[in-house]
């Protein structure tokens, strides 16, 4: 304790009655923001003898209270604006001004039997002074002056907390001196029951009556005091009902009184709890303000009374608390400060000198930041808000900590403060923004708003604490867990099926998988998290989830429910699971323009979209077709969709790859030449500063990468080779700003790939791998799609089974060598496999890699695809579930796989920690963990078997076209990236979500109006591909586009018969359909033959650009193209057909002519 500071721990500010907006309360103390207390009289007044204040009184009022407060100013007295409030509610309630200690003075002596003669000479200014008027002084004799300065005054036990222990001038002058209670500072305090003080309350608060003579004679009382027995004749029935009113008021008064003293005395409840009791009943109408006010002044002078002598003794115990913390050191003394700050409650003040022993210990600092910062978090539906003394102790404690001179664990005090600081704005904003997405997802401007002052900094902040990347994790397993045995998350599921679980799970894993906190134990070594830890780690995980719109992402994965459903309940994030959902969640989920053709125009968009799918059927319980393939069609998604999570977690240091090795397998598979080879030195040579030491000495060259960033430098360089070659008048286009060849660059990506994930071609197989590649190649050169490339390129990843001599399952790669000990990629694998530069085949080799090491997440993808067959399924099955059908597994089964996953990516991060040997890279064997996890011989057993089912569906699953990113529980988020994206990142991906809206809704104009003209049609998707260009780029849009137009032509395009020459005139005429839209509208609407079809095609790209007319890279037509071929509207046919009409024509007008010419022909 610092010398000459003295600490005043004993001072308690009072509390009003009333708040600011005139409700009645009384905050028990640490309780959030303390209100004032109510002014009490000396003598209380009996509120049944009360007047209405009159517009005359209220003036004197003012009065009083301006001369009050023009001596306290011209004394030098400041009032500040919180005192101001107090005294405006003061004169609502026809208080005068507190008494100046003179006019104290006056009154004792005579109340003391001297004459108020004697005090003549000085009585007319101490009246002034206190209020009283000229007219007043002038109009009254002595005795009635010393009756007006005694009546509705500001008690004097309260005019020194209006001037000195104001709670708001206590918090912002002073506010330090309230010490904490007595047993356990920061505890709520347990109220002492104290009989004397009982025995007065109830003794001396004045008691409604039962006898019901006295009762009455009471209420006549106070009708006459009141004057409403004046207007109503004595005896009337009108007076008579008044009276008995009147009665019944005062007998509701009386039995809630006496209930409330019966509780007190037989429970042992203290003042502030009895008040708090009454004026709830004055809030719900229960008993009348009037006759409860005695008895709440009375309560809460009891209690105010209390409050003050625990202060005193409080303010004894912190000066021992503090006393006792200054003589410990070391370990000792974090213990004894984390011991106080646990049962501290950071809503009441806190002094400063607490606050110095505490900023200099980090561990400490960070459990009272975290005790202040994250309390909201357990009330996740309510707005953040911290009480008025936790602000202000954590605006001190700010200070305190920059004021530290010494670092403190190995940071500089400036840094600490600005880490705390950032951890308070990043709280905020993280649980707003879960607030607005999932528990008032229609509140999208709210969350724009939040969404501008969410920095890159902010979500690195709360990411790098102990536990958040675990409890994001866990928070991202129970979607699966939760697709393994429901097609949907219903709104009421939400808490038990993924809140809940996740969090239960979290807090029982955590320490069993051995995860660990930045900070030390006793033993010096490095100690588990404790309580407080994880339930930051888990408010944040669950606020990150949300945040970057990873819940209504997955939220848009369920099921549409059918009309006998409860189709209409919204589901959980409703509003931001439509934008991402598209038509899915929309259009098809309410069947938008049911009479006009909707869903029939939905469904054909549907059915076009899966028509040549062949992966599996079921991603958990979910139809792929059904469910996830209709939400590719916007590429609509949330944060982590496209590049950004490239750049945030591709890039982390768990990322680090070398690439040392890549040279040689490109030598080896390319027999020393071609294009991976040439883009790999050109890579070289920019990126490694034409550092060619790599090719000559890989040893003494610097090697390592981050696997992000030369994915996307590859890819950009594969752009400038593969863009398109375009030349006007002379001018050359740089290839790098025109369309590349996508597929292509996959297939070249292909090779660099490889030797990243431990894949290195066999010896006596490089001859017959190249023979087959160079084969396969010509085959492409000749306008072998890309599709039908990849799918001969499957045979180059070609595998099987066979027995080691342990006689486990081997998968054994027929041109590859697999070497654990070179595979360098063993993190977010999911990512990987929504990247735009990974092919198909690398995508099989990502899979076979998630059934190896992440075995729950591959049972909870094939739930239904072949786990429930597996031999030993029946020992690990999980319990039938109340509505129907069974978990997946047992919960002691399926912790022990969570506990394994997490084992193994701790482990797996401890192999790349820099050593002095440098960077060491191996995937590592999961059955290495078997033992750590818990796992029984027969749960061992049954792994291996799901890991080798899991390898067997391996190309079956990368052929699902997953919507978003399909898993997230194996990104290292804590060494997250996400100051490389960008300042404004989340912000611009936010806006992004009006983008996919706007196109969402555009195209719904499309299915409500599919009947309308052919201008409307085009109108709407002019504007779907313009607004969706804003988040995806054109390229994606007029592919979107496509979608949307190929199944309305369908429904435009003329029936066969229609085709008939001179078919359509009559079927004109005869009101007949000639095409689906004129079936379900009109004749009105669009039935378009050949040369039609044709001309609006065209159209789609020359007028609007809606469609593209040039054949892109990678492309074997362009979208004209194609849809040309598709309706048989190419030139030609178009010719064709027209002559065929006008053949028919001119063969129908010579047959009509040819009965005329036979009769002329006759004539003759």
């Amino acid at each position: 304790m610092k010398e000459g500071k003295p600490i005043d721990l004993t001072s308690v500010p009072q509390k009003r009655i009333l708040n600011e907006d005139g409700d009645i309360f009384m905050a028990e103390n640490g309780e959030g923001p303390q209100a004032p207390k109510q002014p009490e009289g000396n003598n209380a007044k009996n509120p049944r003898e009360e007047k209405i204040i009159t517009p005359e009184e209220k003036q004197k009022i003012n009065n009083a209270w301006q001369t009050h407060n023009s001596l306290r100013t011209s004394e030098g007295e400041k009032i500040s604006v919180d005192e101001m409030r107090t005294q405006e509610m003061l004169k609502e309630k026809g208080f005068m001004p507190p008494l100046t200690q003179e006019a104290k003075d006056l009154l004792k002596n005579v109340d003391e039997g001297l004459g108020p003669s004697q005090f003549t000479a000085r009585l007319e200014r101490i009246l002034r002074e206190n209020g009283i008027s000229q007219e007043d002084i002038n109009s009254k004799n002595t005795q009635e002056l010393f009756n007006i300065l005694r009546s509705s005054r500001v008690p004097e036990q309260n005019t020194e907390s209006q001037g000195k222990q104001n709670p708001v001038n206590e918090g912002e002058n002073n506010h330090k001196k309230e010490a904490p209670e007595a047993k356990a500072p920061g505890d709520k305090p347990k109220e002492q029951k104290n009989i004397n003080a009982e025995d007065d309350l109830f003794s001396q608060t004045p008691n409604i009556p039962d006898d019901e003579a006295e009762l009455e004679r009471i209420a006549k009382k106070d009708l006459e005091a009141s004057g409403i027995t004046k207007s109503a004749a004595e005896g009337s029935k009108i007076a008579q009902d008044v009276l008995e009113l009147r009665k019944q008021q005062l007998r509701n008064t009386r039995d809630f009184i006496k209930g409330v003293e019966m509780e007190t005395r037989a429970f042992g409840k203290g003042p502030a709890q009895s008040l708090s009791e009454i004026i709830q009943g004055v809030k719900t109408g229960r008993i009348n303000a009037i006759d409860a006010e005695p008895y709440i002044q009375r309560y809460a002078e009891i209690a105010a009374k209390q409050k003050q002598d625990m202060g005193e003794q409080a303010g004894r115990e912190w000066r021992e608390i503090i006393g006792n913390l200054e003589s410990k050191t070391g370990y000792e003394k974090t213990k004894a400060l984390k011991d106080v700050i646990r049962k501290l409650n950071p809503d009441m003040t806190i002094p400063d000198e607490f606050f110095e022993l505490v900023a200099k210990d980090d561990e400490a600092s960070e459990q009272l930041v975290s005790k202040i910062v994250y309390k909201p978090f357990a009330t996740p539906e309510a707005e953040y808000s911290l009480s008025f003394y936790a602000s202000i102790n954590f605006e001190s404690f700010l200070t305190v900590v920059g004021n530290v001179e010494e670092n403190v664990g190995s940071r500089k005090s400036s840094e600490r403060r600005q880490n705390y600081k950032e951890q308070h704005e990043m709280a905020l904003r993280l649980h707003e923004a879960n607030k607005a997405i999932v528990t008032q997802s229609a509140n999208i401007d709210g969350l724009m708003n939040i969404a501008r002052t969410i920095t890159p900094e902010r979500l690195q902040t709360g990411i790098e604490l102990d536990g958040v990347e675990q409890a994001r994790q866990i928070c991202e397993l129970a979607f699966g867990r939760l697709y393994a045995n429901y097609d949907r998350l219903q709104a009421q599921r939400y808490q038990t099926e993924i809140a809940d679980w996740a969090k239960e799970t979290f807090v029982s894993e955590m320490p069993k998988a051995g995860i660990k906190s930045r900070f030390e134990g006793p033993d010096k070594k490095l100690r588990n998290l404790e309580d407080w830890e994880l339930e930051r780690a888990f408010g944040l995980g669950r606020n990150y989830q949300a945040t970057l719109l990873r819940v209504p992402e997955l939220v848009s994965w369920g099921n549409i429910p059918k009309p006998s459903e409860e189709w209409l309940r919204s589901p959980t994030s409703e509003t931001l699971a439509r934008i991402i959902g598209g038509f899915k969640m929309l259009q098809g989920r309410f069947r938008s323009g049911v009479t006009k053709g909707g869903p029939t125009y939905v469904h054909l968009i549907n059915h076009d979209a899966v028509k040549n799918y062949k992966g599996l059927s079921r991603i958990g319980v979910l139809d792929v077709k059904k469910e996830l393939i209709p939400l590719s069609l916007f590429s609509a998604g949330g944060f982590e969709k496209g590049w950004r999570p490239v750049g945030s977690y591709l890039n982390t240091p768990f990322m680090k790859i070398d690439i040392s090795r890549i040279p040689e397998a490109l030598r080896q598979m390319r027999s020393g030449g071609g294009e991976p080879e040439r883009i790999f030195k050109k890579y070289l040579e920019e990126q490694k500063h034409n550092d060619q030491s790599l090719i000559t000495n890989p040893d003494k060259s610097s090697t390592e990468v981050n696997l992000g960033e030369f994915l996307v430098y590859n890819t950009g360089l594969l752009q400038e080779e593969l863009g398109q070659d375009i030349e006007i008048k002379g001018i050359k286009i740089p290839k790098e700003i025109t369309q590349t060849d996508y597929g292509k660059s996959k297939l070249l990506m292909e090779d660099m790939f490889l030797p990243l994930m431990g894949f290195t071609l066999k010896p006596k197989k490089v001859q017959e791998f190249n023979a087959e590649r160079s084969r396969i190649e010509k085959y492409e050169a000749k306008g072998l799609s890309v599709k039908e490339g990849e799918k001969a390129r499957k045979d180059l990843f070609s595998g099987h089974f066979e027995k080691n001599e342990k006689g486990e399952d081997v998968y054994e790669y027929d041109y590859f060598k697999y070497n654990q000990k070179e595979d360098q990629v063993n993190f977010s694998l999911g990512l990987l496999l929504s990247t735009g530069g990974v092919s198909s085949n690398i995508r099989i080799l990502i899979w076979q890699k998630v059934a190896d090491i992440m075995p729950l997440r591959i049972a909870q993808f094939l739930s239904e695809e072949g786990v429930k067959n597996l031999p030993g399924y029946e020992k690990v099955k999980g319990e039938k579930l109340s509505d129907g059908g069974t978990r997946l597994f047992k919960k002691d089964f399926e912790n022990k796989l969570i506990r394994l996953h997490m084992i193994r990516m701790q482990e797996q991060k401890k192999v790349f920690e820099v050593t002095n040997q440098g960077r060491r890279h191996e995937a590592l064997r999961l059955s290495d963990y078997f033992e750590a996890a818990g796992l029984t011989q027969d749960e061992r057993q049954f792994v291996k078997k799901l890991q080798k089912l899991g390898r067997e569906k391996a190309s079956e699953l990368a052929q699902v076209d997953f919507p978003h990113v399909a898993f997230l529980d194996d990104v290292p988020f804590q060494k997250s990236e996400y100051g490389n994206l960008g300042p404004e990142v989340y912000a611009r991906r936010m806006n992004d979500e009006r983008g996919y809206s706007e196109a969402r809704d555009a195209a719904g104009g499309v299915v409500e109006h599919i009947g309308g003209s052919w201008g409307e049609i085009k109108k709407h998707l002019k504007e779907m591909e313009g607004a969706l260009s804003g988040p995806e780029g054109s390229f994606t849009a007029q592919n979107v586009a496509y979608k949307l137009i190929k199944p309305y032509f369908m429904m435009a395009e003329q029936f066969g018969r229609a085709k008939i020459p001179g078919y359509k005139p009559i079927a004109e005429f005869l009101n007949i359909p000639t095409s689906h839209l004129q079936r379900l509208f009109s004749t009105n609407a669009p039935s378009w033959n050949v040369r039609e079809l044709s001309v609006n095609i065209r159209d789609l790209a020359a007028d609007d650009g809606i469609l593209r007319n040039e054949k892109m890279p990678g492309e074997k037509k362009s979208q004209v193209s194609q849809l040309l071929t598709e309706f048989n509207a190419q030139p030609f046919k178009v010719a064709w057909s027209e002559f065929l009409n006008a053949l028919m024509m001119w063969m129908l007008f010579s047959l009509a002519a040819l009965p005329s010419k036979i009769k002329d022909y006759g004539k003759r």
